[in-house]
């Protein structure tokens, strides 16, 4: 073979070669493609480990939140149907369906609803009384409802908050409730008792085995309007409350979207509404534009 026909067999092989490397890295380039699609397949679980509840309540498309029912007007189980209702229930189920997901309600004794948020088991608590200690544990929406907490007698036995603190009355309170602290704080000479629910309250101020029972008025007033010849309120109020919804420090953006959610209800008529169903009044603005 002469050197010029050797010559031109070279270079067809390194021609040859050259073309093949060429195809190897085009077939080759798309094996990164994979990673794009995993990472694309896994969103829905990144969404569910998110820090904040609101990933995690449109990925599982349930609202869970955490009360008692047990605390009419606000919360409780209608007896006719067994199903909840209340004040805080309507609102919380007008909430999840602007979310556009279901409403799950968790039912407890009170001592049992804050570690429902702080252990992650409930994704808000829709019904609670605003506290700087509180605040310290998890976040607060803009608060709903501010109103008296007053103290619960029986009718003819006390007229004022002076004539009950001494050492001989007994108060109750709701086991775990900001009331038993402003009991003690307010009426430092008595003795504070509490009981699991606002029945058992009620049922121990019946029975004297207290003398008085703290709570937000709206309670209160229910509970004289239930025995109004058996139990009144002292006229003057032993604290102010600010109800709100809370969720932990992790999920602003639930607490962001319940306050859009409660300023627009507000702006539409819908919360005055719920506001005068429940609460037996008209609900208006501190500030009338």
């Amino acid at each position: 073979m002469s050197l010029r026909h050797l010559s031109s067999i070279l270079v067809l092989f390194l021609f040859l070669a050259a073309s093949g490397n060429g195809q190897a890295q085009q077939e080759t380039a798309p094996a990164e493609a994979p990673a794009a699609s995993e990472e694309a397949g896994t969103s829905d679980e990144a969404a569910k480990e998110s820090g904040d509840a609101l990933d995690r309540v449109l990925a599982r498309g349930t609202l869970i939140v955490a009360t008692e029912l047990a605390t009419p007007p606000w919360n409780f189980k209608d007896t006719k149907t067994g199903k909840a209702t209340g004040f805080v229930v309507e609102m919380m189920q007008m909430f999840a369906k602007e979310l556009g997901v279901g409403l799950e309600i968790r039912d407890s004794d009170w001592k049992d609803v804050i570690p429902a948020l702080t252990d992650g088991s409930a994704d808000m608590l829709p019904w609670i009384s605003r506290t700087v200690p509180r605040s310290v544990e998890f976040m607060f929406s803009d608060p709903y409802v501010n109103l008296p907490a007053q103290v619960l007698v029986r009718k003819g036995e006390f007229t004022s908050l002076l004539q009950l603190n001494k050492s001989d009355a007994v108060v109750g309170a709701k086991t775990g409730s900001i009331w038993e602290k402003v009991a003690r704080r307010q009426l430092p000479k008595a003795k504070v008792r509490t009981a699991a629910t606002g029945a058992r309250n009620i049922a121990a101020l019946q029975s004297r085995k207290i003398d008085a029972y703290v709570n937000d008025k709206v309670q209160i007033v229910a509970a004289t309007e239930a025995d109004p010849t058996g139990l009144e309120i002292i006229p003057e109020p032993i604290a102010m409350d600010s109800l709100a919804v809370a969720v932990r420090h992790d999920s602003p953006k639930l607490r962001h979207a319940f306050n859009v959610f409660l300023d627009l209800a507000k702006l539409d008529g819908r919360f005055a509404a719920l506001h005068k169903k429940w609460l037996g009044f008209a609900w208006r603005r501190a500030i009338q534009y």
